[in-house]
């Protein structure tokens, strides 16, 4: 699957134990951040190797107990390599929150 430009959203789903609700979630919150992320062909989106990474990478997070908006906004500082200092700041502010909530 890492070797295709074009990999599929049910390609996704299954390598990641993901619902299509869930993947849709995180393209929604990485297109806030990143703007263009996935591009539809044929009706269904298509997904490139870095975009794939992303997703795994989300997902792992959540796994871990951030939440979305945390756990993306660590995905575009990690694959993106944005150095905005606004994110950052928002990253770690959360990332103390929720550390204080334990």
């Amino acid at each position: 699957m890492w070797y295709n430009d074009n990999i599929l959203t049910a390609d996704v789903r299954i390598a990641f134990n993901l619902t299509e609700g869930q993947v849709r979630s995180i393209v929604i919150a990485m297109r806030k951040r990143v703007g263009i992320f996935t591009t539809k062909v044929g009706g269904d989106l298509r997904y490139d190797a870095r975009e794939v990474s992303v997703i795994e990478f989300v997902r792992n997070r959540m796994k871990e107990n951030y939440l979305l908006d945390d756990a993306c906004q660590l995905a575009v500082l990690t694959h993106y390599g944005k150095k905005n200092n606004e994110v950052i700041k928002e990253y770690l502010h959360s990332e103390l929150e929720r550390l204080e909530e334990k």
